[in-house]
């Protein structure tokens, strides 16, 4: 009875579950059947159903709780495409439709066995009969369902329709109750190309009473857009499998808005990112462009680079590429000039892009020797002689030397050299003065052609006037030297040139005994001392004011050096300086220091003794320097009936109790023996 089309093998898998409504419609309603064939009808269908399913229902723990079914996308032929579209309808309630994708690349097996999934079974083409969503515990009876245009439906690729039954279903898991909304009839076989491309379309009702559920982020239990992964389609009952209901049952894929989220900053989705299965940053999403960014690029200084849309950045330099002056002023015609850099030059007119030609850019010509570029020339505006040259006269071309001078109204006179614009100078030109009473004028000096004394003066010289006197001499070049008094003509003698002696070794001559004025020793000589004679060895010191001493030797000039002068340190506080320390000659710490020991620091109590060696024994404390009494310290005296402890020597105490033991009692007196026997 299962042979035959699609709709006869579609009755046969509900057959079980119709078969009384099917019975009871056979006998009361046509009569066509009889009753014993129904019930062999039914009888059939039940054991096809056995023969191809265990009766054994294996649920896991996660939706759709189907135990082995399998729920991979690429290992089925009919899976959901990711692509949902939801619609809010005028009556304020949302319609979702999930997008149908027939895959021609499932596996035909899987571990060496035939892939229903993708083969289908028994001759039929892998099938999808149900669709399933897991919902919010709250959501459930949140769809409309039956044949109103709302209702659920399943719309193939042509067009064709077909209306959905809806059931709802608890699945008790681990001790939670999870509510599936299941829809039945759908129908699409892999083997019918209307498949690729189909929908299935259910509706949120905005009148639900319970929880908020209209959209599917509020309606599904994932909480997901397109409620992924808790969206499945279910295959035809007809298929040979160990203790499951179903064999296929992919789930929804997940894409970049549920595996991955909203791109970060600089970041935009990528074209499809809501069907890019993902879950990084570089999957989902791409750099963000100057297009993305609206970065702007104002005119006319500035357009869009090539490929503005296209390339990633967010500013005006990565994005725009700045318009220069010869892209908006090519020609500055023909009284300017391109201005410096301006290839570089961001602008729009003349003024902005171009200088007014100078001199220099016309080529002006100055002649030589008596038209010269103004100073400014390669500025100045101008295209004629008279705008860019000066003209040049003797002034501008001549510099009369030290023995000429300008000739009369040599400013207007054009000429180059010394001979057209020069006269030679007098003596009176060049300022020669002769100074009396050394130098007078010579005669005629007003019109001698000369620029020294020598051209223009008769000179006067020391031998002319002076005379120098017995205690002077005469100056080096006394006859050359222009003077008139004994103080420009003559030197005071030294004490060489007087012959002073300086007796040794306590008189030397003085450094520059040549040229001191004297004639005595004082002036002339040096006297000498200790420092000039004597170096104190290492354990001496210089006598006190030595050096006025007059001595040559270490006895004359030094005195032995004391505990102070070598700085000897006596450590505290056992080690003090002597009482005459700064007058000891010494340099050891025994020469120069007293030891202190601890009877110089401490007395020690009534429980105290000195310790062994106490007046040599260095120390500052009790504790360094006595030790606790013992029992003969004291000395404890033991009773008549007591005796010292064997340690009596070393016990620190002052008791009896602690440094004496009692003695025994004495024995007792033995009893007298027995008188002998009778």
């Amino acid at each position: 009875p299962c042979s035959g089309n699609q709709e006869r093998l579609r009755a046969c898998l509900d057959f079980s579950t119709l078969g009384a409504e099917y019975l009871k419609f056979s006998i009361m309603s046509r009569g066509l059947i009889s009753c014993a064939l129904a019930l062999l009808l039914v009888a059939s269908a039940t054991a096809e159903r056995k023969m191809l399913q265990t009766s054994a229902i294996n649920l896991s723990n996660e939706f759709p709780f189907y135990g082995t079914c399998d729920t991979k996308p690429s290992n089925n032929a009919i899976t959901l495409s990711g692509d949902v579209q939801e619609e809010t309808l005028a009556n304020g309630n949302i319609r979702a439709c999930f997008g149908i994708n027939l895959n021609n690349d499932c596996p035909a097996e899987i571990n060496g066995k035939p892939n229903v999934c993708c083969v289908g079974y028994g001759g039929y083409a892998a099938n999808v009969y149900k669709f399933e969503i897991l919902v919010k515990e709250s959501c459930r009876n949140s769809l409309i369902y039956g044949a109103g245009p709302e209702g659920p439906v399943v719309i193939e690729a042509n067009g064709v329709t077909r209306q959905l039954a809806l059931n709802w279903q608890a699945t008790p898991v681990g001790g939670f109750t999870y509510q599936k909304a299941r829809f039945t009839n759908v129908d699409l076989f892999a083997d019918n190309a209307n498949v690729q491309g189909a929908r299935i379309c259910v509706t949120m009702n905005k009148a639900f009473t319970g929880d908020n559920c209209l959209g599917l982020s509020n309606l599904c239990k994932s909480g997901s857009s397109k409620c992924a992964p808790d969206v499945t389609l279910i295959e035809a009952d007809k298929l040979p499998r160990p203790a499951s209901q179903h064999a296929c049952c992919p789930l929804m894929p997940k894409f970049c808005p549920e595996l991955f989220g909203a791109c970060p900053a600089g970041y935009k989705q990528r074209p499809g990112y809501d069907m890019i299965q993902g879950a990084t940053r570089d999957e989902c999403c791409e750099p963000m462009t100057c297009s993305d960014y609206g970065v702007q690029c104002p005119s006319p200084f500035y357009a869009q680079k090539p490929g503005y849309a296209t390339i990633i950045g967010s500013s005006r330099d990565q994005c725009c590429n700045p318009v220069y002056c010869p892209t908006l002023v090519p020609d500055c015609g023909p009284d300017m000039k391109p201005k410096n850099g301006y290839a570089t030059i961001m602008g729009s007119t003349r003024q902005q892009c171009c200088d007014p030609k100078n001199c220099a850019d016309y080529g002006v010509q100055c002649q030589a020797p008596f038209f010269v570029q103004k100073v400014n020339y390669a500025s100045i505006i101008g295209s004629t002689r008279d705008q860019c040259c000066d003209p040049k006269y003797c002034p501008d071309l001549v510099t009369c030397g030290p023995s000429t001078k300008p000739r009369p109204n040599w400013e207007t006179i054009q000429g180059s050299t010394e001979a057209q614009c020069c006269v030679a100078k007098t003596c009176s030109d060049n300022g020669i003065v002769c100074q009396a009473p050394f130098s007078v004028n010579k005669p005629g000096f007003a019109a001698i052609i000369g620029n020294s004394v020598s051209e223009c003066c008769d000179q006067k010289y020391c031998p002319d006037f002076v005379t120098c006197e017995p205690t002077m001499k005469q100056k080096a070049g006394f006859a050359t030297i222009r003077g008139n008094t004994m103080a420009q003509c003559c030197d005071a003698k030294t004490c060489a040139d007087n012959g002073v002696v300086c007796q040794g070794p306590f008189s030397v001559q003085k450094q520059n005994y040549a040229s001191i004025i004297g004639n005595s020793v004082p002036q002339c000589c040096d006297a000498k001392f200790c420092p000039d004679f004597v170096t104190c060895g290492p354990d001496m010191k210089n006598k006190p004011r030595w050096t006025t001493i007059q001595g040559t030797t270490m006895e004359q000039c030094c005195d032995p050096k004391t505990c102070a002068d070598n700085a000897v340190v006596c450590q505290g506080p056992y080690s003090v300086n002597k009482p005459t320390y700064s007058a000891i000659i010494g340099n050891t710490v025994e020469q120069c220091c007293d030891p202190r020991t601890c009877k110089d620091f401490v007395t020690c109590g009534p429980t105290m003794k000195n310790k062994p060696g106490f007046d040599g024994l260095q120390g500052n404390t009790m504790a360094l320097c006595c030790d606790p009494k013992t029992c003969p310290d004291y000395p404890v005296v033991c009773a008549p009936t007591m005796t010292n402890k064997p340690n009596y020597a070393s016990i620190v105490s002052s008791s009896r109790t602690d440094c004496c033991n009692s003695m025994p009692p004495p024995p007792s007196p033995k009893p007298p023996p027995p008188p002998p026997p009778p």
